[in-house]
């Protein structure tokens, strides 16, 4: 987990230098359009390991005896205190510095309701980057749900729905290409408003990344994980998905060629500090058993752990805190 983590400020990186792209630091135009060309959209791709994380880290501490409600009640005053006194700042920063002419969007942004309204005076006023905080509380408010649903399918099975999120992620934007109509475009990028809104911002699209992060965490925890599958392949897999997703359509990039090597990098960073960690944590509130014991004992195989001493499925940590973007 330490790996994990420690990986988020290395991905903070290319998420400020693109914001810095977008205000124009340099005197010449040329220049600043070549340093947004030169990004691409590696911020986009960070924010998007930020999203896997998030569902990784929510599963792996996550304890169910301590009841929906508190959960729910962490997961509210964890986010809604400091928002609101970083919103109040910006808001008496931009008064003080520029003009705030567009108060419309200030309401849902206190609420953090802004990313379900395809508006740039929702989504994009204010403190703008709460937009993934947005997006993350529609994940707390489904969680809770998910986590059993998930905790019901079979380890065999867990990496077959993995896929199935990466594919999610590849349709969102063909739907967007494709159905999406909307005359308003964006200032860069070709695109209109309402399609990239509902590649990028749509908390419902950020579920599905949310997701493939919470199926690679049980993946890790009821010991089906890959073996080979370390941070050095996954990081070159992860270089090559970018540089093809840089020769698709925009919507495209943002990212289809990349969540699966990003899940792989995840994957093989939660084991990077030993395989036994994850049976340790569960060990914490679970008796260990043999295989074939637990096979009589679990008819659906439950706890089967590829011929390994595993702990029966479930997730207990001392832990029980996420880490967003």
């Amino acid at each position: 987990m330490d790996s994990l983590t420690g990986l988020r400020f290395l991905a903070m990186i290319p998420v400020f230098l693109f914001h810095s792209s977008l205000e124009g630091i340099f005197d010449n135009a040329r220049t600043d359009w070549d340093y947004l060309n030169a990004l691409g959209t590696s911020g986009h791709v960070a924010v998007s390991y930020f999203f896997v994380l998030s569902g990784f880290v929510l599963t792996w501490s996550y304890r169910p005896a301590d009841g929906v409600g508190r959960f729910w009640r962490r997961r509210l005053f964890r986010i809604f205190p400091s928002h609101w006194v970083a919103l109040v700042a910006v808001i008496l920063l931009i008064g003080h510095y520029g003009d705030l002419t567009d108060w419309s969007g200030l309401g849902a942004q206190a609420l953090l309701l802004q990313a379900w309204v395809p508006d740039p005076s929702y989504f994009d006023v204010g403190n703008t980057v709460t937009w993934s905080l947005s997006a993350d509380l529609a994940v707390y408010a489904l969680f809770p749900l998910l986590y059993r649903l998930i905790e019901r399918i079979r380890p065999g099975l867990l990496w077959l729905w993995a896929g199935a999120c990466v594919l999610v992620t590849v349709l969102v934007p063909v739907v967007a290409q494709n159905f999406v109509t909307d005359d308003r475009p964006m200032p860069l990028f070709g695109v209109s408003i309402d399609q990239y809104w509902v590649v990028y911002f749509f908390p419902l699209t950020r579920l599905a990344e949310c997701l493939l992060g919470m199926l690679l965490a049980r993946i890790v925890l009821t010991g089906r994980w890959i073996d080979w599958m370390r941070p050095l392949v996954a990081v070159p897999l992860l270089v090559v998905g970018y540089v093809i997703g840089q020769q698709l359509p925009y919507l495209y990039r943002l990212s289809v060629a990349r969540v699966s090597p990003m899940g792989l990098l995840a994957h093989g960073l939660s084991r990077r500090r030993g395989d036994g960690r994850a049976a340790h944590r569960a060990q914490l509130c679970c008796p260990v058993v043999p295989k074939r014991s637990a096979e009589r004992q679990m008819p659906d195989d439950r706890s089967s752990v590829g011929g390994r001493t595993v702990p029966l499925p479930c997730v207990g940590s001392a832990r029980a805190d996420r880490t967003d973007a």
